[in-house]
């Protein structure tokens, strides 16, 4: 029942929960109202700090027979990029000469989607990629924060980079968390063989030089589940009189 309150709660007032406030900047300038939009940061620090120590307890490393930092982590589910056979296969050309390039073995993590999509692909021609089933949230994140460069285009990526310190490259056209190109979080690129091999040397050069990229400020939130509980208790009255009409 309680959820079922915050749902309506949320749909019928919160407009939106943003991230940052850069996103929330681009909802009030779509003309939502000001009073319906809240900046509350990223729950994704709140999470990694509860279960850090399941995180660093992993031993997926081990399992995979990988060193730190000497292998590229591979995640990739959009539309965009797997339901095209030529443009799949593209990709994994321009990743199998990613591995030759920096000499690193590559574990390409596999949805069911991209599973499914690449029987249509030559598997021949990847012969350093090693593809591997869905792995639980504690295996992946250790996965992802002890790799050279993780090369993905989740939704997530920009935060889980920021948050966990390590080199990343999206490979999309364009991606809904800015604020993370703002500060040099990631790079972003179509995945051609020679850009995504440039994009991979100047996210892990960044990394590798005196300054390491600094992190997306909105994304620095040890308590996003209180904030969001505050807003919602704070508003429960003014929703129910000046929407609800009660």
């Amino acid at each position: 029942m309680k959820n079922r309150y915050f749902s309506s709660f949320c749909s019928y007032y919160c407009e939106s929960t943003t991230y940052s406030q850069n996103a929330k900047e681009n909802l009030l300038a779509e003309g939502l109202p000001i009073d319906r939009v809240f900046c509350v940061g990223s729950p994704m620090k709140e999470i990694f700090d509860h279960y850090i120590t399941q995180i660093d307890g992993s031993e997926i490393l081990k399992k995979l027979d990988l060193t730190a930092k000497k292998y590229l982590v591979v995640s990739l589910h959009r539309e965009e990029n797997v339901d095209q056979p030529d443009k799949l296969q593209k990709l994994l050309d321009s990743i199998e000469a990613v591995s030759q390039k920096f000499d690193l073995p590559v574990v390409f993590s596999t949805h069911p989607r991209t599973r499914e999509r690449l029987k249509s692909t030559s598997p021949a021609k990847t012969t350093r990629i090693r593809f591997i089933d869905p792995l639980g949230f504690f295996d992946y994140v250790k996965l992802q924060r002890s790799a050279f460069c993780v090369i993905s285009d989740s939704g997530t990526l920009t935060e889980e980079s920021s948050l966990l310190g390590f080199p990343a490259v999206t490979l999309r056209e364009s991606h809904e968390r800015p604020e993370g190109t703002d500060v040099g979080t990631l790079v972003m690129t179509s995945g051609d063989r020679q850009s995504l091999i440039s994009a991979i040397e100047i996210a892990s050069g960044h990394y590798q030089s005196s300054i390491n990229p600094a992190p997306v400020v909105d994304y620095l939130v040890a308590d996003f589940s209180w904030r969001v509980l505050k807003i919602v208790t704070s508003y429960i009255d003014y929703v129910n009189q000046r929407v609800w009409h009660k």
